[in-house]
Parts: structure tokens; C-alpha cells; sequence
């Protein structure tokens, strides 16, 4: 194998984990939109479900909760609370992965709706509990709403690099 090659195995194989490590800091960039963080889909809930489906090899489980640590430090959610929902979506979409890998783009979508509705109501005791208050669901459902609003986006960002994945990892 010669240098170049190489080279580009060890970059493919952290692409996963940087781009969700990107996505995460841009989720939570100052944009000047009232609520945004209410509008915003989960971003980094998207991409680890996307990789751990695809290639769990590049994106272990033991990434996923500390991309959610650094969500919850952007953020200024209750340390831990992202961590265990990213955790939650990568366990249930690896096991999700055998049907995702038959059918493309229908199962997977149903079964990011799955995931992020067991991870937002994760994040949502998390916070009430935290809180020590009953919260209004219905941030959670918009937010909800729009992860699942923006799966076929995310897919069509995220293919290109796989199928480069593909070639080199």
C-alpha cells in the first residue's frame, strides 16, 4: 500500500466523527433567528444516526457520548443528558442497520423518527428532572419534527461522503 493510500485510509476513518464534531458546532452558531435553538434539528442526532446505520465502524458507539458532552457544553444542557441520547440513537440504529442496508431511504427515515422520539423524550425527562419542572412538550415536538424534517437533507449531504468512504475506508 503506498503513502497516499494510507493516507487516505486514516483520513477516512475520522471523516464520520469530524463531521458530526463540525455539525455540532455549527448547530449552535449565534444566527440572530428568535427560538433558533427550538427550530434547529438535531444535528448531531442526525449524524450519528446516519453513521452508525452506515458505518459503525468509523463511528463506535464509544464516540457517541462524547459528542453529546460537547453538544451539551455548547449548548448548555445538563451535562450528560446528550451524551446518553446520542448513545440511545446509535444502539438502536446499529440495530436497525440490516434493514437500513436492504431498503434505503424510507426505513432508515422511519426508523430516525424511532430514534429521535426515544431520544427526545430521554432529553426531555433529562431536563424536567433537572429542572425539577413539568416542560412544555411542545419545543420538543417542533425540534422532533424538524430532525425528522431534515433527514433527506442530511442524507444527500452525508452520501457524498460515504460513498468516498467507500473507496478509501
Amino acid at each position: 500500500m503506498n503513502a497516499t493510500a494510507v493516507l487516505a485510509r486514516r483520513l477516512a476513518s475520522g471523516l464520520p466523527l469530524t463531521l458530526t464534531l463540525l455539525l455540532v458546532f455549527a448547530s449552535v452558531l449565534p444566527l440572530g433567528v428568535p427560538r433558533f435553538s427550538v427550530l434547529c434539528p438535531s444535528v448531531a442526532l442526525l449524524s450519528v444516526h446516519y453513521w452508525a446505520a452506515k458505518r459503525p465502524d468509523l463511528l463506535p458507539v464509544g464516540a457517541a457520548f462524547p459528542l453529546g458532552l460537547v453538544n451539551d457544553l455548547l449548548a448548555g444542557t445538563p451535562l450528560g443528558l446528550g451524551g446518553l441520547q446520542l448513545i440511545l440513537v446509535h444502539w438502536l440504529a446499529v440495530r436497525q442497520a440490516r434493514f437500513f442496508a436492504r431498503e434505503q431511504f424510507l426505513a432508515g427515515w422511519l426508523g430516525l423518527v424511532g430514534s429521535a422520539t426515544l431520544a427526545g423524550l430521554v432529553g426531555w425527562l433529562g431536563n424536567a428532572l433537572h429542572q425539577q419542572a413539568l416542560l412544555d412538550p411542545r419545543a420538543l415536538l417542533l425540534q422532533m419534527a424538524m430532525t425528522a424534517a431534515f433527514y433527506p437533507v442530511f442524507v444527500r449531504l452525508l452520501a457524498g461522503p460515504q460513498r468516498w468512504l467507500a473507496r478509501h475506508a
